[in-house]
């Protein structure tokens, strides 16, 4: 039976509130020391379009990334936040905390109607401290997660204002999910069940034309998306549609579980696609049966099985019904949205006992508060270092192959080439498209001296990658490939014109090949980046250089050395160019110069005196002339 909610009731005490606030601090506290990691590393901090200059609504409206994301909102916001806090990666956790707080506040307003205050509270509490949301806080790339979440809540709160105003208001919030992530078609469907666990909603014109309001918003996103800004979608899960198909009911299944007992928190999972023997057939037959339990809770007390439903619904996006995730088929942050359906669901089923507010209920929801605060605490606690992180992910899903890339980067960052050759090949060996893994891949024989295997890599990826056809370009220049080298570079630019790495790329494949008026623009527009002003600059020295004007050369050598000291292909120019216009003087005064920064650096930072022997090295070869 469908018996009455609670409704309106005393309001808590507030310390309640401030103790829930207490052990939220305290449970996620460490995320606030941890550095930037995995997705951060690529998509925030090394992505030249949120870090850079401005690159225009286009990059964020008409462009996609990271394989077909398009996500315009969370990556505005990520451009903002790094015009106030730069790489300090402790403002971007506690702006995801306070988002996340924002949303738990948000889910006791929805559920209190159904559940009464007192159990609304403590769904809000449980998702709150729920441990499969430690990595959506961690990495703010996931904080999309939470904004879609932000808005549907404030879609189903902003549906119970009549007239129009709760009409439009719902829209808005409707279309800004959808800018956060593609995720939020399904947004409509848990107003429904929203509305549905409400006894204060009943049917009526009004909400007719509410749903289709929504529709014609989720139609024009769809034809948007489509047009302007499609996704490559990848090949069915296991070969076949039908295997795609039972690959999507296991999905379901993986994550049903989870929300009673999530306490094996990992970045990534080996789950492989399902096969199509008879065997595999036990999917879907599990998935009626849960579904069949939700219909029976639904006609026992439907606000509980209207947010059953919300639980199972909400986790339709990220079975890879549609074939986008196939390089990671299952992640404990797709939890997010859907846990807030089942806590809600749960403390509606558990409401009575709560609401009496006898000891045993009190002490039993506690021991879980507590017991998810130790977790969440414990898991948190490993993103303090990057490496143990991707280490334990790679260990928990030895199978997954953003995993074992993910560790090979992080070996290849630390300069440790075997290492990170063994990750990387795993990684290609288990999902030969998955493209980061190649480009890593790439990098690594490249850097090895294997360049033609380098080349013959990037060369077979599957969608054009800027980074990609900018490395691409610099191997073409080693092998003396000039004319392919240019154009790898110019295509890359028209990509990503934002990229002023890949500007300098260019500039350096037509100053090689002369043409050098058309690489001035591209090498100034790099030299704004301070951390390549230097390169850009010597490359433009060494154009004026070989065309005879070199007191141009020459003062654009000194410009580069005065953005950085240390860069000897600088000073190294500059001593030729003294040399050319007769004065060895000058020549000699700017090796000493740098001489004497050498000796200072090895001073100031004794641990950085072996790096300096190459250029100590280099530096008496360039006498000797």
């Amino acid at each position: 039976m469908f018996a009455p909610p609670s409704g309106e009731g005393p309001r808590l005490p507030p310390y309640y509130w401030g103790l829930w606030g207490l052990a939220l601090a305290a449970a996620f506290a460490p995320l606030a020391a941890a550095p930037f990691v995995y997705d951060d590393l690529h998509f925030l901090i090394r992505a030249p379009e949120l870090t850079g200059p401005w690159p225009g609504l286009g990059a964020f409206f008409g462009a996609t990334f990271g394989g077909g994301e398009l996500e315009p909102l969370p990556r505005l916001l990520h451009w903002a936040m790094y015009r106030v806090a730069g790489e300090e990666a402790a403002w971007y956790r506690v702006s995801s905390l306070l988002l996340h707080a924002a949303v738990s506040v948000l889910l006791y307003a929805v559920g209190r109607p159904a559940l009464g205050p007192r159990a609304a509270f403590w769904a809000a509490v449980l998702f709150s401290l729920f441990p499969a949301h430690v990595e959506t806080l961690a990495l703010s790339t996931f904080k999309k997660h939470i904004l879609v979440a932000a808005a549907g809540l404030l879609m189903v709160l902003a549906a119970r204002r009549p007239g129009p105003g709760g009409t439009a208001a719902a829209c808005a919030l409707y279309g800004a999910g959808l800018l956060c992530k593609e995720s939020a078609l399904i947004l409509p469907a848990l107003l429904f069940l929203a509305e549905t666990a409400s006894p204060a909603t009943r049917p009526g014109p009004r909400r007719l034309a509410r749903y289709a309001a929504l529709g014609a918003v989720a139609a024009a996103y769809v034809a948007w998306r489509l047009l302007v800004a499609p996704r490559v979608v990848a090949p069915p899960a296991g070969g076949t549609l039908a295997s795609h198909a039972l690959t999507s009911a296991k999905l379901w299944l993986w994550y049903l579980p989870r929300f009673g007992w999530p306490f094996d928190s990992c970045l990534e999972h080996s789950v492989r696609p399902a096969g199509s023997g008879p065997g595999a057939w036990l999917w879907p037959a599990l998935a009626a049966a849960a579904v069949l339990g939700g219909r029976l809770l639904w006609r026992r007390d439907l606000p509980a099985g209207a947010f059953a439903a919300w639980a199972g619904l909400g986790l339709l996006p990220f079975i890879n019904l549609l074939p986008f995730l196939n390089f990671s088929l299952v992640a404990d942050r797709y939890l997010y949205l859907a846990s807030a359906g089942f806590w809600l669901g749960a403390l509606r089923v558990a409401r009575g006992a709560v609401d009496r507010g006898s000891r045993a209920s009190v002490a039993a929801l506690l021991l879980v508060a507590l017991t998810y605060a130790g977790c969440v605490l414990r898991h948190a606690t490993v993103f303090g270092d990057p490496m143990a992180l991707r280490q334990r992910t790679a260990a928990c899903a030895p199978e997954n192959p953003r995993a074992r890339g993910a560790l090979g980067a992080g070996w290849l960052e630390l300069g440790r080439l075997d290492a990170a050759r063994e990750e990387l090949e795993a990684a290609h060996r288990l999902a030969p498209d998955y493209d980061e893994a190649t480009i890593g891949l790439a990098t690594v024989y490249a850097k090895s001296g294997r360049v033609p295997e380098a080349i013959g890599l990037l060369e077979r990826l599957r969608v054009e990658h800027p980074r990609a056809l900018g490395n691409l370009a610099v191997m073409y220049q080693a092998v003396g490939k000039t004319q392919a080298a240019r154009r790898a570079a110019q295509r890359a630019v028209e990509l990503a014109p934002w990229d002023r790495r890949l500007r300098l790329v260019l500039g350096g494949t037509l100053s090689g090949l002369g043409r050098v008026d058309e690489a001035a623009a591209h090498l100034r527009a790099a030299a704004e980046d301070p951390e390549l002003a230097a390169r850009a600059l010597t490359t433009l020295g060494d154009g004026a250089a070989g065309r005879g004007r070199l007191d141009e050369a020459a003062a654009l050598y000194e410009e580069a050395l005065a953005r950085e000291p240390l860069a000897f292909a600088a000073v190294k120019g500059l001593a030729a160019a003294r040399r050319r216009q007769g004065r060895p003087e000058l020549a000699a005064r700017a090796l000493d110069d740098f001489a004497a920064r050498l000796d200072k650096a090895a001073a100031e930072a004794p641990w950085a005196a072996p790096a300096l022997t190459g250029l100590r090295e280099a530096l008496r070869r360039e006498r000797k002339l």
